[in-house]
């Protein structure tokens, strides 16, 4: 590999794709850094720091300067969010394989859908499952 820069094996062009390496010397990506912890910052001017980083257990972290983890995937694909998921109006949550159950919400109305099997809802505290409408209707289950 021909390099056109090579600054003790820490910054690296490759000449021929034009690929840049930090702390490899032979870098695969359009930019590739490697450490035990590879972390990248996105600075916006007046704006906040964001830094994206791969650990080493396995995990793909974003947060914010000063406020901590926005998001964390681990290496098993578990997603977590240090605040809301939102998604507009007509977007859908589809679950299994072949979106076997979708909950979406349309604007108007909530639907829950479930293509396979039967649909529990389960209450493993010791409290009532509560079905209740805007004007104060409950139905109670026990």
């Amino acid at each position: 590999m021909a390099n056109l820069s090579n600054i003790n094996g820490k910054f690296v062009v490759e000449q021929t794709t034009g690929y840049v390496g930090i702390g490899i010397t032979d870098p695969a990506f359009p930019l590739e850094v490697k450490s035990a912890s590879a972390e990248l910052a996105l600075n916006a001017t007046a704006g906040s720091i964001y830094r994206v980083r791969s650990t080493a257990s396995d995990e793909f972290i974003i947060t914010k300067n000063g406020v901590g983890d926005r998001l964390t995937i681990s290496g098993g694909g578990d997603a977590t969010f240090a605040g809301n998921v939102i998604l507009g109006d007509s977007s859908q949550i589809q679950l299994g394989t072949g979106n076997d159950a979708q909950i979406d919400h349309t604007g108007s109305h909530l639907f829950i859908d479930n293509s396979v099997g039967s649909t529990y809802i389960r209450n493993t505290s010791t409290s009532s499952i509560l079905l209740r409408n805007s004007t104060g209707g409950d139905i109670q289950f026990d």
